[in-house]
């Protein structure tokens, strides 16, 4: 979790070198705005998945709120 500007960002990081991201080469970390639509939901999920020792994939868009293509930011999740 990271606080920016007022707001709190929330980043998964893969278990390899990036998350294979279509269209989003070299991702290492994927984040959603905690005041998001579906931040808790995607929150659980992530943690139930760590929990079950189950992989998670997300899909979004590349790039950060300052256009840095090492970050995605989530629009989808699913175990």
């Amino acid at each position: 979790m990271q606080l920016y500007k007022g707001d709190a960002y929330l980043y998964f990081s893969p278990k390899e070198k990036d998350w294979s991201a279509p269209g989003c080469p070299g991702t290492k970390f994927a984040y959603i705005r905690e005041r998001e639509a579906g931040e808790n939901s995607s929150m659980s999920v992530a943690l139930a998945a760590k929990m079950a020792k189950i992989s998670v994939g997300f899909t979004g868009l590349c790039g950060d709120i300052s256009g840095n293509l090492g970050y995605m930011r989530i629009t989808d999740i699913s175990m």
